[in-house]
């Protein structure tokens, strides 16, 4: 027993130098229990189990001098303080905390700061931490090893479901979508950031004419030659909207629209007011809008090309 608290005391060296207290095996000796335990040697621990055995207890005060509250406790417990606050503010009216000043470790901040000698913080706001990570060279032998290590773990289902399930929890907390509902609005109203997302999503879809307007198509380019292109896939936007088809030559535009698509059913809005803001939001801009319903090019084709010569001719 000796050689074996000899081998722990030797173990117990911290890199700070401090020696711990090294721990030791007990028979429990309570009748008829043959349990053994680990505990510190300067400890008066008898039982492998106050609550198995039945362990007696008794009210102490709490050694805190401005507490000295009651509290219960087994007998054969150490306690002396009635909660971990209680002797963490014992422990701090004992050692004298030095505050000191320190300068931000971020390259680009001059900022000093204070804190106590004890803490290790090297950085004067939560800010200048995150801009120090950010700005961290990571190697590319780095970026293989987490890489390497974050597939082999989602490759585990109990792990993979454990993340998703977080997430999800996390997400669908409504303070969480009350946030991601203001930032996303605050992000959309961005024009450059609208556009760009928009451009991304009209890119992924692959859009081409439909029938409809690759017929409107053909009407042009018999009337005008490569004069009219079809924008309606993303290419141009204008106000944030899409146009169907565009004039090379002038600050005209031509759009197409759907029966249903642009009913009042769909949109929420009266025919004539629906026609009016869309038309508004072109104009605005500088540019001439003609609108071509579905109807009109199933029925009397001679009136739409009227109606696409006069638009085109007028000054």
């Amino acid at each position: 027993m000796s050689q074996m608290l000899e081998l722990k005391r030797s173990k117990t060296q911290s890199h700070k130098g401090d020696i711990r207290v090294p721990r030791e095996i007990r028979k429990c000796t309570y009748p008829g229990c043959i349990n053994t335990f680990k505990t510190r040697i300067t400890s008066n621990k008898k039982y492998c189990s106050v609550r198995q055995h039945n362990v007696p207890k008794e009210i102490r005060i709490c050694a805190y001098e401005k507490c000295k509250n009651e509290f219960e406790v087994f007998c054969t417990s150490e306690r002396k303080y009635c909660t971990s606050g209680c002797a963490g503010r014992q422990n701090g009216d004992n050692k004298k905390m030095e505050i000191i000043t320190r300068v931000c470790a971020r390259e680009e901040c001059d900022n000093t700061f204070t804190c106590i000698e004890t803490i290790p913080q090297k950085f004067c706001s939560k800010n200048c931490t995150n801009l120090s990570a950010s700005q961290r060279i990571i190697t590319k032998e780095e970026r293989r090893k987490r890489s390497t290590a974050a597939k082999a773990n989602w490759k585990k289902k109990g792990y993979r479901e454990k993340v998703i399930s977080r997430a999800t929890q996390a997400l669908n907390r409504p303070e969480v979508k009350k946030k991601r509902s203001k930032a996303l609005k605050k992000w959309w109203a961005n024009p450059v950031n609208k556009k760009k997302q928009l451009e991304a999503i009209f890119k992924g879809r692959d859009i081409n004419p439909n029938n409809v307007e690759q017929k409107l198509m053909s009407l042009l380019d018999f009337l005008y030659p490569e004069e009219w292109k079809f924008v309606g896939d993303g290419k141009v936007w204008i106000n944030g909207k899409c146009p169907d088809f565009i004039n090379s030559s002038n600050t005209k535009l031509i759009e197409m629209f759907g029966d249903y698509w642009h009913s009042e059913e769909v949109t929420g809005l009266p025919m004539k007011q629906h026609v009016k803001e869309r038309k508004a939001i072109f104009t605005s801009t500088g540019y001439e809008v003609l609108i071509i319903w579905e109807h009109e090019l199933e029925g009397d084709l001679q009136q739409v090309k009227q109606r696409i010569s006069s638009f085109c001719e007028a000054a």
